[in-house]
């Protein structure tokens, strides 16, 4: 897997720079790989969990850290490894920011990940003088937020 310098795509390098400055060195022909749809100038949906995948040697550990967001993968006998991001939709709409929990399962409770990837979005809004308000809002019919994921904090 390539990757280039390109301005455009900050979030893309860091995405495929921290699995491949994680990933620990492999044998050869065991190497970190990706399809070649994870490339330079690609876009991610918001608002809906993104899945990664690849290959890399048995037992390998993978760590994908993204957006406030880490998680860990160990590739099968196969080589084939696969790690979901959590969603977190954000949008603004004139100088209104709105931020949606996206955890219904869960009640929205704040798991670790998800506190960390709010304290960005907040942070970035602190800083954008063209935002005045912000919304936090919660997925789902039942709650906007339970408070603390006590079973991710704790586990």
């Amino acid at each position: 897997m390539k990757i280039h310098k390109i301005s455009r795509t900050p979030t893309l390098l860091t995405l495929c720079g921290t699995l491949l400055f994680l990933c620990p060195t492999a044998r050869a022909g065991q190497e970190l790989r990706m399809p070649n749809i994870f490339g330079d100038h690609m876009v991610l949906q918001r608002d809906q969990p993104i899945r990664l995948w690849g290959w890399a040697g048995q037992g390998q550990g993978i760590t994908v850290a993204f957006a406030g967001q880490t998680h860990t993968a160990t590739p099968g006998a196969d080589g084939r490894w696969s790690v979901t991001l959590n969603a977190l939709p954000v949008e603004s709409s004139g100088r209104i920011l709105t931020v949606m929990m996206n955890r219904p399962e869960a009640l929205n409770a704040l798991d670790p990940e998800t506190e960390s990837r709010m304290r960005e979005v907040f942070d970035d809004f602190r800083e954008d003088d063209r935002l005045w308000a912000a919304i936090l809002t919660g997925a789902g019919e039942k709650a906007f937020c339970a408070g603390a994921d006590i079973k991710k904090t704790i586990g």
